[in-house]
């Protein structure tokens, strides 16, 4: 972000300064910023796949702003300079809190900042009724505006740039049907379902402009939808550049990423990446590497994000990657399979899965990673039994601090 000009400087300097400014993008807001403090409250709601659907509400409602906590240091290690810097990311998932979220906030700001993250992707969830239904709409447990003005802020206070992302939430998705979920949506009419998801989307875009927002995703793993709707996504990105100005992208699952045809008019493609992989039961790190260029069912994984790179001349993100501590998993990364005792616990098994794919996506055009995930209410520094997703106080925290560091040097 361009620094205010505080005294009189010579002419050439105040020249040179207007047209960095002129050929600058709009995204150039990656080295963070100040915006005026509106703190939250509270713990937020672990998973997104989580309960019935509560009572709605068609537009977010802000809340009074409580009294601001201290500032924070910044405390980024290497801060994104521009917008070709990596993301070394972590995902964070924000669920409506409870009393104790600033400090959790912080808490986690300050932990992952000191493990070489730079970037951080807030996730809040957005509702439905149903697969068929048109209606889409925010709920107690979405993260009012000044929630989310609070996280961004404490964000870019402490160096991070943020990718913005409403997610929509599975809970009730699944109760008529295991295999539905947000990747199966059909609602009964197209135009109002986009009309009523546009109205939410615009909104938070004039939220993540008023913040400075560095990159925004106008939808996450909607396959069903971004796959047939291809005119719809352009009309709506269309219109999210109209109120905000940084970069927009859109989340694709692994498997609809070379289905998608508007990623011309996205600024970055943004690949939620669990792809199968055709390795042995226990694979070695040498497996896994091969494995990311080895056929599968729906292509080689590396292949396809080559393709997509190819085609519209767009970077690409990860912009969620991980497994969870669980040998076995490696084949199909996204299958989370439910609460494991902790002596199903494998933690070398997910710091491998890591440690491959850091070596395998290692490629210019892929500009970064946000690891899946966090979420507020744990505290990584008392150990983790479970076999979930989240890598932090694990031995794959290590192998990310270490590529991540070594990537933003």
């Amino acid at each position: 972000m361009i620094s205010r000009i505080l005294h009189v400087v010579p002419l050439l300097v105040a020249i040179g300064i207007a047209l960095t400014v002129v050929v600058m993008r709009a995204d150039d807001r990656v080295t963070g910023g100040s915006p005026p403090p509106a703190p939250a409250t509270a713990t937020p709601v672990a998973d997104d796949n989580s309960s019935p659907t509560p009572e709605r509400s068609t537009s977010p409602t802000p809340t009074a702003t409580p009294t601001p906590t201290a500032t924070p240091e910044p405390t980024v290690e290497k801060r994104r300079l521009n917008p070709d810097s990596f993301h070394a990311g972590a995902a964070i998932l924000l669920y409506r809190p409870d009393e104790g979220w600033e400090e959790d906030i912080n808490r986690w700001y300050a932990y992952l900042a000191e493990r070489g993250v730079n970037a951080l992707s807030l996730n809040f969830p957005i509702f439905t009724d149903g697969v068929t239904s048109n209606q889409v709409f925010v709920t107690e447990r979405t993260p009012s505006d000044d929630e989310l003005r609070f996280a961004i802020s404490q964000a870019h206070r402490m160096g991070f740039t943020v990718l913005l992302r409403p997610l929509l939430d599975e809970g009730i998705l699944t109760q008529g049907n295991p295999y539905d979920w947000r990747g199966t949506l059909r609602p009964s009419s197209i135009s109002t379902w986009f009309s009523n998801y546009g109205d939410l989307m615009l909104h938070y875009a004039r939220l993540a402009e008023e913040e400075k927002v560095e990159t925004f995703s106008v939808g996450v793993e909607l396959v069903s939808l971004a796959t047939s709707q291809p005119e719809e996504w352009r009309s709506l990105i269309a219109k999210v550049r109209e109120v905000y100005a940084g970069q927009v992208t859109y989340s694709a699952n692994w498997d609809e990423l070379s289905r998608i045809t508007f990623w011309g008019d996205v600024d970055v493609i943004a690949i939620d990446a669990y792809f199968h992989l055709d390795v042995s039961d226990t694979p070695s790190v040498e497996e896994l590497v091969s494995a990311w260029s080895r056929e599968t069912d729906v292509g080689a994984p590396l292949d396809i994000i080559q393709s997509a790179h190819d085609t519209s001349g767009k970077p690409v993100i990860l912009s969620e990657f991980g497994m969870v501590a669980k040998a076995g998993t490696e084949k199909r990364a996204w299958d989370w399979g439910g609460d494991s005792p902790a002596t199903e616990q494998d933690l070398t098994a997910q710091a491998n899965y890591y440690r491959a794919g850091f070596i395998a996506t290692d490629r210019p055009f892929i500009r970064g990673c946000y690891v899946w995930v966090v979420t507020l209410s744990e505290d990584p520094t008392k150990g983790d039994p479970r076999t979930d997703f989240s890598p932090w106080g694990k031995p794959a925290e290590a192998v990310i601090s270490d590529f991540y560091r070594a990537k933003s040097s």
